[in-house]
């Protein structure tokens, strides 16, 4: 029997190596477009953060300057990666002097205060108030929310008298010290970092008369140091020496042993104190942006805030107009308006 082989071709199936090159061709091509999409879509979204964590760092800045009740600052870095320096107020104490009964003691915020040859008695703005004599005094503790350094606000209720009005009202070391002149002027004496003489402000005479109660006020922020007499403020004076550009100045730490405290009186004063109130800004915090996101401009940009949240008008006499740029060349705008409202 003899076998017969077919020879009928049988067709194969599959693509030949033309197709699939230019299968891969187009896939490739395919890729790379989605790809550049994707990382468009990721600036996208960066600049997209970039642009809450300034807003957010804005409000937080404003927010805090109306709870405290005093000027806060952000300050715009430039560079890459674009940074933002908070400087933001604390709470750090409230005073006011009370007697009942055989208790007299400081009350109020962080009041775990000494008081030394202070005489508490009815008297105060309120109810009772501290009575000084030549070297009686109320120290506060060593706590790091009482460091002046980076800023500080103090307000009291001072009566002084006739004989023996003149001396020191509050001091924390070297860093500052603010009196009573005999005069009725007050005068402030502020040691700062990287100033060769010590910053002195004084106020007209007779701004707080013997035997009246009046509402004081010192403060220093960074940038300037003030005195205020019920509200107005009686004198101003800035840090920076004539020519020197820098934007935040820092009061010296006292390097005294044990000098490192708030203390009320003990130079001299002869008067009452009631309602005291104590502000410190908190050590400076930086928010970092995101790589290759950063700001337009070349120097750094500061934006002040009032107590009440407006601009401070000594630094912005128009909206404040932030540039939010990327790598890619995205960018996006922030304005801040005069009332201190972003946008």
């Amino acid at each position: 029997m003899s076998v017969q082989r077919s020879t009928q071709y049988k067709p194969t199936f599959g693509f030949s190596m033309v197709e699939l090159l230019a299968v891969m061709a187009i896939l490739s091509i395919l890729a790379g477009l989605s790809v550049g999409a994707l990382a468009k879509a990721g600036r996208g979204n960066v600049l997209d953060i970039g642009v809450r964590r300034v807003k957010s760092a804005l409000a937080e800045t404003r927010v805090n300057a109306r709870e405290k009740g005093t000027t806060t600052s952000l300050t715009l870095l430039p560079g890459d990666p674009g940074r933002l320096l908070l400087r933001l107020a604390r709470d750090a104490a409230t005073l006011h002097f009370d007697e009942q009964g055989t208790s007299k003691t400081p009350a109020g915020r962080n009041n775990h205060a000494s008081l030394s040859q202070v005489n508490i008695a009815d008297g105060g703005t309120v109810r009772s108030a501290a009575f000084f004599k030549n070297k009686s005094q109320v120290v506060l503790p060593d706590m790091p929310e009482f460091d002046p350094c980076s800023g500080f606000r103090i307000f009291l209720d001072v009566w002084a008298e006739t004989e023996g009005g003149e001396g020191v009202l509050a001091r924390f070391g070297n860093s500052f010290q603010f009196s009573r002149d005999g005069d009725g002027a007050l005068s402030m004496h502020l040691e700062v970092v990287g100033r060769e003489e010590m910053l002195k402000i004084a106020t007209p005479k007779g701004v707080v008369p013997a035997e009246r109660w009046a509402r004081v006020e010192a403060g220093f922020d960074g940038n300037a140091a003030w005195i205020c007499v019920h509200g107005v403020e009686e004198v101003r004076k800035g840090v920076a020496p004539s020519g020197d550009t820098r934007t935040s100045w820092r009061l010296q730490y006292p390097l005294e042993l044990g000098a490192g405290h708030l203390v009320l009186g003990g130079g001299g004063f002869a008067g009452r104190m009631d309602e005291a109130h104590y502000l410190t800004t908190e050590e400076e915090s930086v928010i970092e942006l995101e790589r290759g996101v950063s700001f337009s401009t070349e120097q750094p940009l500061l934006v002040q805030f009032l107590a009440d949240g407006r601009l401070d008008p000594r630094f912005h006499q128009a909206i404040v107009a932030i540039t939010v740029n990327t790598a890619e060349g995205g960018n996006a705008g922030i304005c801040v308006d005069l009332a201190g409202v972003t946008r």
